[in-house]
């Protein structure tokens, strides 16, 4: 039996869980949570500062001869391209980590995670989106996840800017009214609707974040009968299954479990309910499910792999 340390990492936005597993059927040692770690948002000095804590904590609580030994597995937001797992290797080996490191954009490890390994697929939908899956080849392929701008259907940032967009258009006269102009004036806490305005154009950069967080007063009014929020969420919902249909096609089957993530499909039982509707109207071979297990376990998993073929 493998006795190596398994460490997982979720790095995110707003927080980085590490978790540290004891062997390949061993159990877990270690769990805490530390400062965000995403480079995009904190730079690679930020990022070089977190991991520099998680390194000093782990030498403390394993030795440092231990963490030698070990296999380290990442995941987090923004690692896409060559280039990010490169930023991303080097602050880990700069903070102090000599084992066997490698890193996955978040989605992965969430995928790992969900289903218990690397197989069948996954959908996140919560401040961005993304649809990832394991091909006929065994290959990670991935639709959507390309940001607020540019993709992120069914995201709290879509629901969020198409709220703001029909409380103006409901302001101005355009399309009828909705209970989404008040509810997003009370939401916001702003005076009045053209201070609209200065949220969604602050400091020449989109709030993503800040106009996702809006999302639960949609949907609250989805379930209220809204008509306006109604439009926004089928929209959205719609959008997700797009992107599952064109996942499905890239993995080369029509039947698979698909995994999901993100607080909308987490946390909001009406969201997830009307996706799982639509879902089995277009591809009623996809079995939609809650995670087997979090991110973090499924960068566990990864490292146990990696530690038992070493």
């Amino acid at each position: 039996m493998c006795k190596k340390y398994a460490i997982g990492i979720d790095g995110g936005a707003t927080k980085t869980r590490v978790a540290v597993k004891e062997g390949m059927d061993g159990e877990v040692v270690f769990d805490e949570s530390f400062p965000a770690s995403n480079y995009n948002n904190i730079g690679v000095q930020g990022i070089g500062q977190v991991f520099r804590s998680i390194y000093e904590t782990l030498a403390q609580r394993l030795s440092p001869k231990g963490l030698e030994e070990a296999v380290l597995v990442m995941g987090s937001a923004g690692i896409d391209r060559p280039q990010d797992t490169s930023v991303y290797l080097t602050a880990l080996t700069d903070s102090g980590f000599r084992c066997p490191i490698e890193v996955y954009n978040d989605a992965y490890i969430a995928l790992i995670g969900g289903n218990g390994g690397r197989h069948d697929a996954l959908v996140i939908a919560g401040t961005g989106s993304i649809a990832i899956g394991i091909s006929k080849e065994n290959a990670a392929v991935r639709a959507g996840g390309w940001g607020a701008l540019m993709s992120d259907e069914g995201s709290g940032y879509r629901i969020g800017i198409g709220a703001i967009s029909a409380a103006m258009r409901a302001y101005d006269g355009i399309d009828g009214n909705t209970a989404l102009l008040k509810e997003l004036l009370d939401f916001y806490k702003l005076d009045s609707p053209e201070a609209f305005v200065d949220l969604v154009y602050s400091n020449g950069a989109i709030p993503v974040r800040e106009i996702a967080s809006c999302a639960p007063v949609v949907l609250a009014q989805y379930e209220k009968g809204d008509s306006a929020a109604a439009e926004i969420i089928e929209d959205e919902v719609n959008g997700i299954c797009k992107m599952i249909l064109a996942l499905g096609r890239k993995m080369g089957t029509e039947e698979f479990r698909l995994s999901t993530g993100g607080s909308l499909l987490l946390k909001s039982e009406p969201y997830f309910a009307l996706l799982r509707k639509k879902l089995a109207e277009a591809m009623p071979l996809v079995s939609l499910c809650k995670p087997l297990y979090e991110p973090v376990q499924g960068a566990c998993i990864l490292a146990v792999q990696r530690a038992g073929k070493d």
